[in-house]
């Protein structure tokens, strides 16, 4: 895939979901930031963060 800027989180997921192996752009996040204003590092930040991985043992509707 071409495009103009490099995919925001949720075109990056739906490229992903669609089987597109490869994506060229020619703006970084950064790139769209400074020179477009748009600003979505909240979100990819928020996707670094660790996930955990709830407890298997208990299920929904025991007692805590």
């Amino acid at each position: 895939m071409y495009t103009s800027a490099e995919p925001c989180p949720m075109c990056a997921a739906a490229s992903y979901w669609a089987g597109i192996e490869r994506i060229f752009y020619g703006a970084t996040v950064d790139d769209a930031l400074e020179y477009g204003g748009f600003d979505d590092s909240m979100i990819f930040a928020q996707l670094r963060h660790p996930t955990t991985k709830p407890d298997a043992s208990r299920s929904a509707n025991s007692p805590s």
